[in-house]
């Protein structure tokens, strides 16, 4: 699939999903150096339409004093049928 698939894709289901719940667990920062870090964190999103559960990774780096996303990057995702489960434990 596109990129600009994915994004039309994923627009849709947001602009459909009402009530959203965003939790977000085991986060690690590493430094890179003094302008770059490397986050890591686990995610769920889960709405009405819609749920996922993954790690993801960003990449930011300081620009005129502010932290902005450089990079971002999904590393795992659970298929549903195991998402039920592991939404138990929030």
């Amino acid at each position: 699939m596109s990129h600009n698939a994915r994004v039309e894709q994923r627009t849709i289901r947001l602009s459909q999903s009402g009530k959203i719940k965003l939790y977000l667990a085991s986060e690690e920062v590493r430094s890179l150096n003094d302008q770059r870090v490397e986050l890591i964190f686990q995610k769920t999103y889960k709405s009405r339409r819609y749920q996922d559960k993954g790690s993801k990774s960003l990449l930011m780096e300081k620009r005129n004093g502010r932290w902005l996303i450089v990079q971002k990057e999904q590393l795992a995702s659970l298929p549903l049928e195991q998402l039920s489960t592991a939404l138990d434990f929030y």
